[in-house]
């Protein structure tokens, strides 16, 4: 900050008074760090409005998922190989694929209570009630409004009870 003094004269007496001011230099170097500091801010929040988005659509597919699942568990039906089907959920369409999973130790799926009501049972034959449990894996993939498919954002992992066929 430069101060400059200037002299006044008046009729009976003379004073001077101290001018304070900032130079060009100076305002431009106020000038440079407000920007970088807004700079710095943009990225910031750009990067906090992703990630907020990337969390929405993460949550989404997992409710989406869970539906399946749900659906799955109220509707048994054979699962032999992977399907693949787009759903309309959550104000967006999801591609949808649903495989079985092939696993020879299907208890580590099945809940406590499961597994002792099923150790307690055996079916008309004789077989394993495990047979009719197979875990099933979800997997969920958001669609743009073009109809391309980005990577999966959900993974889910069930056991559900299947009717032969």
């Amino acid at each position: 900050m430069s101060c400059q003094y200037r002299c006044y004269t008046q009729a009976k007496s003379a004073y001077c008074r101290r001018e304070q001011g900032f130079t060009l230099i100076e305002v431009m170097v106020a000038l440079a760090i407000l920007a970088m500091v807004a700079v710095v801010a943009s990225k910031a929040s750009g990067t906090y409005l992703r990630s907020v988005n990337n969390l929405k659509v993460r949550t989404l597919a997992q409710f989406v998922a869970q539906n399946i699942a749900t659906d799955l568990t109220l509707n048994p039906t054979a699962i032999t190989r992977e399907q693949t089907r787009q759903v309309e959920s959550q104000g967006r369409a999801w591609l949808v694929t649903v495989a079985p999973q092939i696993d020879p130790n299907l208890s580590q799926y099945a809940s406590p209570s499961m597994t002792q009501s099923m150790s307690q049972s055996t079916g008309s034959n004789g077989s394993s009630p495990f047979a009719t449990l197979t875990p099933v894996q979800i997997t969920v993939a958001p669609m743009d409004e073009a109809g391309q498919v980005a990577n999966s954002v959900a993974d889910l992992t069930v056991v559900v009870r299947q009717h032969a066929e």
